[in-house]
């Protein structure tokens, strides 16, 4: 049995709870104070993924930034779910967003040049 004040196991010849000193009246066959662990979620958030793959398709193709802006707001989201649910991808997340500001940087570099002639 357990105590229902404090959740320590009793021996059913004890009156009395070791841990607290309440009485047995309050015991019970379940624990009330002992949580289930929990578990991170396996696998890895797909807005993450999705951030990744488009920060490299953003420095492959540049879409006029398209693709750099879409890989950085998936990143953003990606890492937001990543850290919410607790599942992996975070590092993806950074990656995309990482690579879609550098692709949104070339792009303004490459502007930049053009109006400079």
């Amino acid at each position: 049995m357990y105590c229902q004040d404090c959740g320590e196991r009793i021996v059913d010849a004890n009156k009395f709870c070791p841990q607290c000193g309440s009485s047995i009246s309050g015991a019970s066959d379940v624990s009330h104070h002992s949580p289930m662990p929990s578990f991170p979620k396996a696998g890895t958030d797909s807005f993450c993924i999705g951030s990744a793959i488009a920060g490299v398709i953003a420095l492959l193709i540049p879409l006029f930034g398209i693709t750099g802006i879409i890989a950085i707001i998936l990143g953003v989201q990606g890492r937001g779910n990543a850290n919410r649910n607790g599942m992996g991808g975070g590092g993806l997340a950074v990656l995309g967003i990482i690579l879609g500001i550098v692709s949104l940087l070339r792009i303004l570099f490459i502007f930049a040049s053009f109006l400079t002639r």
